[in-house]
């Protein structure tokens, strides 16, 4: 890892049952650096008349950045699946453009693009050529764009998401890791280690029960996904390897947990910092030794 310290990213998942001003006053209380901005959050606070500059404006008062427009399935032509209920519609039915104006206006520097097509649906030419466009257009934005794997969705592991990354081979793409979705998507630990530096800069650190809490993944993904070292899996484990063999520009928590839920916005901040700076410190201790 370079030097130099990665930015602490609070995903806004932690803080979802809270309004926006509130969320920025947790990542303020966690001691964290930026704060993301969904297309459905920033849509919901546009509804309510304010618009991108506004929100700037907040986050930059307590010291904060707004950046990294998560959930952004738009750049193939399935943006979400058959089965989708009304709120993941809501959350991905959003293209290329809109994601960019969102970009442009709050002045986010990074596009997380995810698979909202099922296991299949689209070729692996098609969707190289679909993410290598996308990273064309984000390009000349100077927009970084990060491919997630999530195991519920099309590209279900860590191999689905490089595969397209690798043969896309655009400078200004890479992976964006989560922990969580790479356990439940088999945690091929030699594939981890072997994914050329560079290439996984922003990285989500989710704990969680070892085995899935309920045979539905959705399910199991939306309420128990938990913060660091509230849970089971190894995390140290798959913090080492990043650590050894990557060069982090960002880290930061994303849990949905239905008693994270339960506290006040500053509590949830607090305890996020708190978590992930152990984790992540328990992880260095132990490279070094």
């Amino acid at each position: 890892m370079s030097l130099e310290r990665p930015a602490y990213v609070l995903w806004e998942w932690n803080v979802r049952v809270h309004p926006f001003d509130q969320q920025v006053e947790a990542a303020a209380a966690g001691g964290f650096d930026v704060l993301t901005l969904p297309y459905r959050k920033y849509m919901h606070e546009v509804g309510a008349g304010r618009s991108a500059r506004e929100l700037k404006a907040v986050a930059a008062d307590r010291g904060l950045k707004l950046d990294f427009l998560d959930g952004m399935s738009g750049w193939t032509p399935v943006r979400y699946p058959p089965s989708a209920d009304a709120f993941l519609k809501n959350a991905l039915d959003f293209g290329v453009e809109e994601a960019l104006e969102l970009c442009d206006a709050a002045g986010l520097r990074h596009i997380v693009a995810i698979a909202g097509f099922e296991s299949g649906a689209l070729p692996h030419t098609q969707l190289v050529d679909c993410f290598a466009r996308l990273c064309e257009r984000a390009a000349r934005a100077d927009i970084w764009v990060d491919l997630e794997a999530m195991p519920m969705m099309g590209l279900p592991t860590l191999r689905s998401a490089w595969d397209i990354v690798r043969d896309a081979a655009r400078a200004n793409s890479g992976l964006m890791f989560d922990s969580w979705h790479f356990v439940r998507g088999g945690a091929d630990m030699n594939l981890l280690a072997s994914i050329p530096r560079g290439r996984i800069a922003n990285i989500q650190i989710v704990d969680g029960s070892r085995e899935p809490r309920s045979v539905d993944l959705w399910e199991d993904a939306m309420h128990y996904r938990e913060l660091p070292g509230q849970g089971e899996l190894p995390l140290q484990e798959i913090l080492q390897i990043l650590l050894k063999t990557q060069d982090l520009r960002s880290l930061g928590p994303e849990a949905l947990s239905d008693e994270l839920d339960k506290l006040t916005a500053v509590e949830a901040g607090k305890l996020a910092g708190r978590t992930t700076r152990s984790i992540l410190a328990a992880a260095e201790a132990a490279g070094r030794g």
